[in-house]
């Protein structure tokens, strides 16, 4: 009965998440598949990811660097000789 009890209670938790996140109840009994497999992110620049901070499955929060990106139209280039 303890473990019954555990377990609807992280059901209840993880089903609040999910609706916090902006799933549907119709949705997270579905399997909420269908809502969360891609999110957009937008960079405020035009160019080339150069750095990644992120792995699959990671929370991350709103302020968060999770990529790197450069415009390489122009380079700059140090050379000793």
């Amino acid at each position: 009965r303890t473990a019954l009890a555990e377990a609807e209670i992280t059901y209840r938790t993880v089903g609040q998440k999910l609706q916090a996140l902006g799933l549907t109840p119709a949705s997270i009994s579905r399997g909420g598949r269908d809502a969360l497999t891609r999110f957009e992110i937008r960079a405020p620049i035009d160019g080339v990811v150069i750095e990644k901070h992120l792995a699959l499955g990671e929370a991350v929060g709103e302020e968060a660097s999770i990529f790197v990106v450069a415009d390489l139209s122009y380079v700059w280039a140090e050379m000793i000789v």
